[in-house]
């Protein structure tokens, strides 16, 4: 068998009484970078709750029109947005077309809030 010879090996128990500046440096980058990526997920999921909002107040404005419509005899176009009342920031606009048969027309409702739109359309 052959024998392996180990140095004795000490710690230098003198000099390491603290973290190096090197050490400091590495442990404070990994830190900013894993709270870059906390913060870009927390603002994905604050833009995305804002995109929803807008989204389901736009889905009741546009279902409170079509109840409001259809309860109408005559649905009259508009040619420019209007405001819709009882929702702030929220515009609408109705077109009508003609289709050629016997007197049913498409009606096409645009609701916007804010850059965002939904279309309704629907014959009558």
């Amino acid at each position: 068998m052959m024998k392996l010879k180990t140095k004795n090996l000490k710690l230098k128990t003198q000099n390491s009484k603290g973290f190096t500046l090197l050490e400091v440096l590495i442990a404070v980058s990994v830190l900013a970078i894993s709270l870059m990526g906390v913060y870009t997920l927390m603002r994905t999921n604050i833009d995305i709750a804002f995109y929803a909002e807008k989204r389901i107040a736009l889905a009741e404005a546009g279902g409170e029109m079509l109840h409001t419509l259809f309860a109408q005899e005559e649905i009259e176009p508009t040619p420019i947005e209007r405001r819709l009342k009882g929702h702030e920031g929220v515009y609408y606009r109705i077109e009508v077309m003609p289709i050629g048969i016997a007197g049913i027309k498409k009606y096409r409702l645009t609701i916007e809030k804010r850059g965002l739109k939904i279309e309704y359309r629907f014959f009558r």
